[in-house]
Order: C-alpha cells, then structure tokens, then sequence
C-alpha cells in the first residue's frame, strides 16, 4: 500500500512538474517568435542583399551572391565590400583603376552595369541583354534590394562601345 503512495505522488509531481515547464516553454517560443519578427523587421529596414558579379577578362568570373549592405549602398559601397579596389574621385565621381590587381590600361578598363533596372538620374543608359550601364560613376548608382550588378574588364579600345553583359565570358 505504502508502495502505491509513493508510486501516486511520483506521477503527480512529474504531471504537475510536465504540465509547468510546457506552459513556460510555450510562452518562451512566443516571446522568441515575437522578438525574432522584430528583428527581421529591424533588419529589413536597414539592410539590402545584393548579387555582384566581376567578370576579369580572362574567362573567370566571380559570383557574391547575398551580399549584405546597408541601405542606400552604392555599387561603388558593393565592390569594396567583396574585393581590393583601387580607386580615384574626379569631376564626375568616382574612377575605378583596379580591381583585386587587375588594373585598367590605355586600352582596357573597368565597366560597371546594373541587371534589369534603370533611373532617369544615371543619365545616358546604355542597355544589352537586359544589364543597363549607367551614364554616371559607380558612386552615383544607389543600389536596391535584390540588385544585381556586374563589373567587367573590357577591351574598349579594341571591341568599342557598347560592352557585352558582364556575365559573357
């Protein structure tokens, strides 16, 4: 008998005890889901992801897909934060000499081109194949969420005016 009361307020305190920490669990994955909501919201509002390709010359291309920036980037602010890049400020804004070593000449240099998007600010736009290379320097290019922008060393003294798409080997 003694055996069956202690078997009894085993299984009621482990019930009791059970029934305690589900109720505290379940308001702490409420107050995390709430928290965790917040954040993204916070998060969305400051931050954008962007998609940048740099397209060497040479046959290689690098993809940084997801790239995190904070809002009112530019693809100038893009190109920093994932390679070396040398660089000059001028009249119209910034010049890009270099990217991770490779140096634009008399004959080549650095072109940029934004995938599916153009603004009347970028001036004179040039389009192929859907990627728009602005009229305007790097700097001057506010980047969006979900961009995608490509930078390509090019031959322009040889192919001339207007680049193919950064994307083309």
């Amino acid at each position: 008998m003694r055996l069956w009361r202690i078997a009894l307020a085993i299984t009621i305190a482990w019930a009791l005890t059970t029934t305690v920490l589900s109720a505290y669990f379940y308001q702490e994955v409420k107050r995390m889901t709430k928290l965790c909501n917040e954040l993204k919201s916070e998060y969305e509002e400051k931050l954008i992801l962007v998609d940048i390709v740099i397209n060497y010359g040479n046959g290689t291309i690098k993809w940084y897909n997801d790239t995190v920036l904070l809002r009112g980037s530019t693809a100038f602010d893009a190109v920093r934060r994932i390679a070396d890049v040398n660089w000059t400020k001028g009249a119209y804004g910034v010049f890009i000499i270099a990217i991770d070593d490779v140096y634009g000449n008399a004959t080549h240099g650095w072109v940029f081109a934004i995938y599916g998007r153009k603004e009347t600010s970028w001036g004179s736009t040039t389009k192929v194949d859907g990627w728009y290379y602005p009229g305007v320097s790097v700097d001057k290019v506010v980047l969006k969420n979900n961009d995608i922008i490509g930078f390509l060393y090019y031959n322009w003294a040889k192919k001339g005016w207007p680049p193919p798409p950064p994307t083309s080997k």
